[in-house]
């Protein structure tokens, strides 16, 4: 006996043993499943079951939303379960649990002829403004009158409607409930379900109403008709299930008659546009007021939709989704730091974190016995999270950036992303996201200020976040950075100097990205000796600029880097005194570029992580880079096709193609997120087609099989493995049965088919035996704009350009000698002192440069920009040619063979300094020539005068001077002193006429011996 009670107590044991290990393996798998959501909520003490709330965001709505969740109660009763909601925890209202779901109404009319069947089954069809989510039935209120549990109810006496709607004509005072039909519409509203009725058939029943109706009608003014209605709170019952513009006015069907309510109670919506505290639309938890005849507007059937949706507050189910919250607050001012630059080139990182609201639930229900049961209240903060940033640079520290951005808002309040400076919100359904971005500013004026201010996703704007500009420049300067270099030049050759790595980049980085101006090139790149196992390969150019990756995620070590990066050399290869820089960047993963034949870049990248093709999907939609989103690669010509071949990692890998289309027979259409299983997807499409990115839905294939006649349409590209693009095999082939993998056929793209060629290959979807990773590709389209990556590390110096003087003279003219060039190991910021060349007959004067400022002292510093001056040479050769000429000769006088003179310099102030002799002919020829002579003068002594010495005998007629050769003759002569600045004129023409001052000589003469004298007479 004893032994079957130890047996007994062994197996109960056991048995709990077993119980809890299947309670804790539940327990683990919930936290295991939820793991990856966001904080769970708030639970504010127990009570008779459990709720939980998850903030969640819609992509498609635009909006955040909750899903709610709660245990079942045993025996819940017809009324089903009641969603509670509340800001504060003290105030609480009745909210929806039906978002999503069809709503199902009554609509008891009350005249016999159903004029308002019409427009109610408009309400109801998939194409109309109710997208098929109302489901109403109509009855009129005689029949509704005799037995209305017949229709509010099912044969098991359960409710089968979530709403009931009554509205009468304006002019209609005598159509009313019966007393059975009163006290039937009074359980249905009781038990949480929705009423909405025009004002006149609340008139008609208000009295039998009151204990019932949280809102009642207590005037009605006559007026002149009136047709439009102002919406003054856009809250949720305006923006779902259809959106209506905030503040919007819309028209309605005349009204002459305006019924006002109780002003203490319950929500208004829409009131009369030329009145005021004349309601329009008033809800009070699940019951409705509506002014409204049975002929309604367009417009006034949005609201209705809305109305009735929102009534609808009571469910069977345990779990609602609860579209009436919203992220009211908005974010903080951002946080503005500077990563890296320079004083004039600042590279900004922002973020801001986003503020909540919270919000509070519980659910109510009852059970068949009548024993009401309340759940816990569940409180959740909803966050719309941070959209992203809007900036600029003024004058001012005062912006009005607010304003300016609250004109982005369209008529429902919305701010497109396009219209953002950076937008970094997620483009799929998630909520916490990295909300960092950066951007660079082009400034080197210091009193200016950088304004931002963030968005968040519900488009509540921050305060503005503001830097002067000369503070953002000191943190430049006192920052520690990253990555550091110059550059050094000699001639056309430069290299990195000063090279420093900081620590955090060791072992960490995947690629290093080199780019260089378009007139530059890293030297000898083909043939270049790269560490173990790194290899590299060049980027497609842009207009501006040449890109070099070298993939280094083998060997990343700081040593190995640096080594590297102090061997390379740098060509400058044409326009070679063209303003340009290096940047290295160091990347997280390898990416390379290519630029299409429209000038937009593409960047590409490889993850060797093997997936299912529609995980490889969701997972490129996943990686953002440069503030793009990714998507499966889609290669679209030959040129694209090798670049991505030649410059990635040449292995298997999923592309952005397939055969395969959705349930409803749509293609996939750069969706944000896919179903992964395959078997929610037909796999019989003939064509192939991109399923993502900016050519998503375009054909190019278009057979399952390229022996079929399988090829693409004109002008379109494909790359399969088959005999037109060169190929060896006969792909696609759409082989392979294997029902392990999701069955028969091939409807996926594959890239680089098994690791072995370029080409593509048609694979299943679940086929990972290739060991198949995937392609990422970003680019701009749709409202994106690419930004600068936020994990990118990179610095950029200027290559210093070189310095050219060129010798002058003061008039202008090249000289043969005393060019300089200065292109050895220059540096920015490097002082090279100008040493001028001395040259024979010549003075320096003076360097000059473009802008005609004086350079003094003799010293420039080398920048960015080529800097070209003269060197001004005074030219110090005066050449004075002068000859003598005798006018009025007679056989007395002897004729000189030689005039002289002297000519005499002196300073421009008139002190007088040198004295030169000069010689010259004599003749009474006025056509002979002039003797010249070469004078070396200074260029502070530049006024030359002339003084003859005129001979015995002899008197001054006049000088003739010209500053070029021409005909000199007496008549022009003058007795003026001559004065000559040889500054300007260094050489010059000098006549000077003479003629016999007696009749007879002199006995000693300087020219006596030569005299024929004869007879001498004495007196």
């Amino acid at each position: 006996m004893k032994k079957r009670i130890r047996q007994t107590n062994k197996k109960i044991k056991k048995k709990w043993q077993f119980l809890l290990v299947v309670v804790l393996f539940l327990v683990s798998g919930y936290f295991f499943v939820n793991k990856g959501d966001m904080k769970a909520s708030k639970v504010l003490g127990e009570e008779n079951f459990r709720t939980t709330a998850k903030s969640k965001w819609s992509e498609e709505e635009g909006k955040n939303y909750v899903k709610l969740e709660w245990n079942t109660i045993r025996n819940v009763n017809e009324v089903g379960y009641q969603l509670y909601q509340s800001e504060n925890g003290s105030t609480w209202n009745k909210r929806s649990a039906n978002y999503g779901k069809p709503i199902k109404v009554l609509n008891v009319y009350f005249d016999e002829d159903e004029r308002n069947n019409s427009w109610i089954k408009e309400l109801q069809t998939e194409s109309s403004i109710g997208k098929n989510q109302l489901k109403i039935n109509s009855e009129s209120l005689n029949k509704y009158n005799e037995n209305p549990d017949s229709y509010l109810k099912n044969s098991k006496g359960e409710y089968q409607y979530d709403v009931i709607m009554m509205i009468v004509k304006e002019e209609d005072q005598t159509n009313k409930l019966s007393q059975d039909a009163m006290e039937a519409t009074k359980l249905f509203l009781g038990s949480g379900r929705g009423g909405l009725f025009g004002s006149n058939a609340i008139i008609n029943m208000q009295s039998e109403f009151e204990d019932t109706l949280d809102i009642n009608v207590i005037e009605s003014t006559e007026l002149a008709a009136i047709d439009e209605v102002k919406v003054i709170n856009n809250g949720y019952l305006m923006k779902y299930p259809i959106e209506i513009k905030d503040d919007a006015v819309l028209t309605t069907s005349s009204t002459k008659t305006v019924e006002r309510t109780t002003t203490d109670s319950g929500t208004t919506w829409l009131e009369y546009n030329t009145l005021t505290n004349n309601e329009y639309l008033k809800t009070s938890n699940n019951i409705g007021i509506i002014q409204i005849n049975q002929n309604p507007t367009l417009d006034e059937r949005k609201i209705i939709t809305n109305t009735l949706y929102n009534l609808a507050q009571v469910t069977s189910d345990k779990f609602a989704y609860d579209q009436t919250i919203k992220d009211d607050q908005a974010p903080d001012a951002p946080k503005i730091s500077v990563r890296y630059g320079r004083e004039d080139d600042i590279n900004i990182e922002v973020d801001a974190l986003d503020n909540g609201t919270e919000y509070q639930w519980y659910v109510e229900a009852s059970n068949k016995s009548g024993v009401s049961q309340k759940s816990n209240i569940v409180k959740e903060t909803i966050v719309s999270n941070t959209a992203g940033y809007f900036y600029e640079v003024t004058d001012s520290a005062t912006s009005k950036l607010i304003e300016k951005v609250e004109r982005y808002k369209d008529a429902y309040g919305k701010i497109g992303s396009e219209s953002f400076d950076r937008y970094v919100a997620s483009s799929d359904n998630s909520i916490d996201y990295k909300t960092a971005s950066a951007f660079t500013i082009h400034e080197n004026d210091s009193e200016k200020y950088l304004h931002v201010v963030a968005v968040d996703r519900s488009n509540n704007i921050s305060k503005v976040s503001s830097q002067k500009i000369e503070e953002l420049q000191k943190q430049v300067k006192a920052l520690p950075k990253a990555v550091d270099f110059s550059v050094e030049r000699t001639q056309d050759e430069a290299k990195l100097i000063n090279l420093n790595l900081d620590s955090s980049l060791n072992n960490q980085m995947e690629s290093i990205e080199i780019q260089t101006p378009s007139n530059a090139v890293i030297k000898d790149f083909k043939t270049l000796k790269l560490p173990t196992k790194w290899y590299s390969y060049e980027n497609s150019a842009t207009a501006d600029s040449k890109s070099f990756t070298f993939a280094i995620k083998e060997q990343n070590d700081l040593t190995t880097i640096t080594n590297f990066l102090n061997s390379l050399r740098f060509t400058v290869e044409s326009q070679k005194n063209q303003k340009g820089s290096i940047r290295i960047i160091f990347h997280k993963k390898v990416y390379t570029s290519w630029v299409d034949p429209n000038g937009k870049v593409h960047y590409y990248t490889y993850f060797s992580a093997v997936n299912p093709w529609l995980v490889a999907y969701n997972l490129a939609k996943k990686e953002t880079y440069k503030g793009l989103t990714g998507y499966l690669a889609t290669l679209t010509s030959l040129e694209e096709h090798d670049h991505v071949y030649d410059n990635i990692a040449k292995k298997s890998g999923w592309l952005g193609g397939a055969r395969i289309i959705k349930s409803d027979n749509s293609k996939i259409n750069d969706d944000p997120k896919l179903l992964p299983i395959i078997t929610s997807y037909a796999l019989n499409e003939p064509n192939w087609y991109w399923v993502n990115g900016p050519e998503a839905g375009l054909i190019f294939f278009n057979k399952k099989k390229y022996t079929e006649g399988g090829k693409a349409p004109n002008g379109v590209y494909q790359g399969f493995n088959n005999p037109v693009t060169g190929g060896t095999f006969a792909e696609p082939n759409n082989t392979g049965y294997d029902s392990s993998i999701g069955g028969s056929g091939e409807h996926v793209l594959e890239f680089a088919q098994e690791s072995t060629t370029k080409y593509w290959n048609d694979l299943n979807a679940n086929n990972l035996g290739y060991k198949t990773g995937f392609y990422v590709e970003f680019s701009e389209y749709g409202n994106q704009k690419e930004g600068i990556e936020v994990t990118d590390v990179y610095w950029e110096a200027d290559i210093p350009q070189k310095i050219s003087l060129k010798a002058y003279d003061n008039l202008g003219n090249p000289l043969p000698s005393g060019n300089l060039l200065f292109d050895q190991k220059l540096m920015i910021n490097k002082k090279e002192t100008i040493t001028p060349t001395k040259i024979a007959s010549y003075d320096f004067i003076k360097l000059v440069m473009p802008e005609g400022e004086y350079v003094s002292p003799l010293e420039l510093t080398f920048s960015s920009t080529f800097q070209e001056g003269n060197l001004i040479y005074a030219n110090q050769k005066l050449t004075v040619r002068a000859r003598q000429i005798i006018t009025e000769t007679n056989d007395q006088v002897v004729i000189p063979k030689q005039g002289y003179g002297l000519l005499e310099s002196s300073t421009s102030s008139g002190q007088k300094k040198d004295e030169f002799s000069l010689t010259m002919a004599s003749s009474v020829d006025n056509s002979i020539g002039f003797d010249t002579r070469i004078i070396t003068f200074k260029f502070d002594e530049p006024i030359y005068s002339f003084v003859p010495k005129i001979p015995m005998n002899y008197e001054l007629v006049g000088y003739v001077l010209s500053m070029n050769k021409q005909f000199h003759s007496p008549e022009n002569s003058s007795k003026n002193p001559i004065k000559v600045d040889v500054s300007t004129n260094p050489e010059f023409w000098l006549t000077i006429y003479i003629k016999p001052s007696i009749k007879t000589p002199t006995l000693y003469h300087s020219e006596y011996k030569n005299n024929n004298l004869g007879l001498i007479e004495i007196k």
